[in-house]
């Protein structure tokens, strides 16, 4: 089964984002073919620090953040919309500034009538509406977080990390800065605060990024101070905390960072990324939607930052941002690992798969 994904990199070898230098080496946002556990660079938009990406299929565009700290005469960073036609031509259509600094993070609605983008460094959550085509119309929503977490580095203030939809008219905003999910409601391209919804995790904990379960009935939620996973399920009006599980095996030393979580299509196992620890952690889900570890796995490389499954699912695939490398894995039974080849791609930091080819 042939398919394809984009790859999202670090261009800017600068200092931005935690105020770490990335040393980012790329030339822009790649886009791969993938066949048989093998990957073949096929094309590259140019385009500065697109460091995350969402793909609209049925509208045939990208949307891949520019996570700067100016962009387009503007402090704050960018969103670069981008073009595909059956052919594979890729099309830059516009470039838009996000008011809010360092974009990490975007989404497309389920509506397919707006794009939301987390800003990481300045807290802040942008939406932009969309029209019948997917076109980007040049209007935006800049709402602001505040406040901050017990972390003196980390959460000194609010840090906007990931967009995560609930249906078509609700969203959280996962803010890593304030260890909250900050729920929205989407008006008509627009995004709305819902202070009720709003889901408080444990303090210190450093929530990052989510993935839903097939039935959006639990979301699990990676912590990337606390390298753990939260499990939440679904309430009347709302979401709960069911558990926490590490994703470290015990015994584990040194300084670690939990980053990606992906699930498998089936639903019966998950995957999470360590860095620094740098090894890709499996566990069993139970037909409720409960953890079990099942394992740790070399990443194959240094950091990895994002870790996806191709469709077929009997595939994963790690980004490794420090050694400038992608792992392929098959995923045999019960979700266990084996690397079987890799890819040298500068800085990856998001692989994100075409459901279609």
């Amino acid at each position: 089964m042939k398919s394809q994904f984009l790859v999202g990199t670090y261009t800017d070898p600068e200092l931005f984002g935690m105020g770490q230098g990335y040393g980012g080496k790329a030339e822009g946002l790649y886009i791969c073919d993938f066949e048989e556990g093998r990957i073949t660079v096929k094309d590259l938009v140019k385009t500065v620090n697109p460091s995350f990406a969402a793909i609209c299929e049925e509208k045939h565009r990208i949307y891949a953040v520019n996570e700067l700290s100016e962009f387009l005469r503007e402090e704050g960073g960018g969103l670069t919309e981008i073009s595909y036609d059956n052919e594979g031509r890729f099309t830059v259509e516009g470039q838009f500034a996000t008011g809010g600094t360092d974009p990490c993070h975007v989404a497309v609605s389920p509506g397919r009538d707006a794009v939301c983008v987390a800003n990481y460094s300045s807290g802040k959550v942008t939406s932009f509406p969309l029209n019948a085509a997917g076109r980007i119309t040049g209007e935006r929503t800049v709402i602001g977080h505040h406040g901050h977490g017990p972390h003196p580095v980390r959460q000194a203030g609010p840090h906007a990390h990931s967009i995560l939809f609930d249906g078509l008219d609700t969203l959280y905003a996962v803010d890593l800065g304030l260890d909250q999910l900050k729920r929205y409601r989407l008006e008509s391209g627009k995004i709305v605060p819902d202070e009720s919804g709003t889901i408080a995790m444990a303090p210190g904990s450093g929530p990052r990024s989510g993935a839903w379960d097939r039935n959006r009935n639990n979301l699990y939620v990676t912590n990337e101070l606390g390298s753990s996973i939260t499990r939440l399920t679904r309430e009347e009006g709302g979401l709960k905390i069911a558990e926490t599980v590490s994703t470290l095996p015990a015994g584990a030393e040194g300084e670690n960072y939990c980053a990606d979580v992906s699930l498998a299509p089936d639903g019966r196992t998950l995957f999470a990324s360590n860095r620094g620890h740098d090894s890709i952690a499996v566990f069993r889900v139970s037909q409720e939607g409960g953890l079990e570890a099942a394992g740790w796995f070399s990443c194959g490389g240094r950091w990895p930052r994002s870790i996806a499954l191709d469709p077929s699912g009997k595939w994963l695939l790690a980004a490794n941002q420090f050694s400038d490398n992608i792992t392929v894995f098959s995923i045999g039974d019960k979700g266990m690992l084996r690397q079987v080849s890799e890819a040298v791609i500068p800085t990856p930091v998001c692989v994100r798969f075409f459901m279609e080819k």
